[in-house]
């Protein structure tokens, strides 16, 4: 339902302006009901694999029953086998079984008594490459900004400099 969204696939929803679905089982819409309607589209919201469920504005959702977004959401992303990105908009779980949870910001630390203030203190999304007990490393990661304001990640040969 909506201009040009498309379901390919029995039974697949798409709903909203260039929703799509592709597969068996798979959903694209604003509330994840298994409908395509005027009341739940999605724009933007894409389905590809088994069982999948783009729910919100801009989701994407490849795989085998992986879930982004959920009511209320938009732009989420879940790639592989029953990922699930669903905490906040914006979340996207990277690999099979990741799951995203509640962004928290941490707004300083304490290293050998002296206090740090760090910067990107307030996060409105996540990204997840692992769950509880199926945890990933990232490798191949290059050096990141070192500064009082840097958001970037620190990769090992720099830690290690610091010592």
């Amino acid at each position: 339902y909506g201009d040009g969204a498309v379901s390919i696939g029995d039974p697949s929803y798409a709903s909203g302006t260039g929703a799509f679905t592709g597969g068996a089982n798979n959903i694209a819409n604003s509330d994840g009901t298994a409908t395509a309607t005027a009341a739940n589209m999605a724009n933007g919201a894409v389905a590809i694999g088994n069982s999948n469920k783009a729910i919100g504005q801009g989701s994407v959702a490849l795989g085998n029953g992986s879930t982004a977004g959920a009511a209320g959401l938009a732009g989420n992303v879940a790639l592989g086998d029953g990922a699930t990105a669903a905490a906040s908009s914006g979340d996207v779980a990277l690999g099979s079984g990741s799951v995203t949870t509640t962004a928290v910001g941490t707004a300083s630390g304490v290293v050998n008594g002296t206090t740090y203030a760090f910067q990107g203190t307030n996060p409105t999304s996540t990204v997840s490459i692992g769950a509880p007990g199926a945890e990933r490393t990232i490798t191949n990661v290059a050096a990141g900004r070192i500064s009082s304001t840097s958001t970037d990640a620190i990769n090992g040969t720099q830690l290690a400099a610091a010592n």
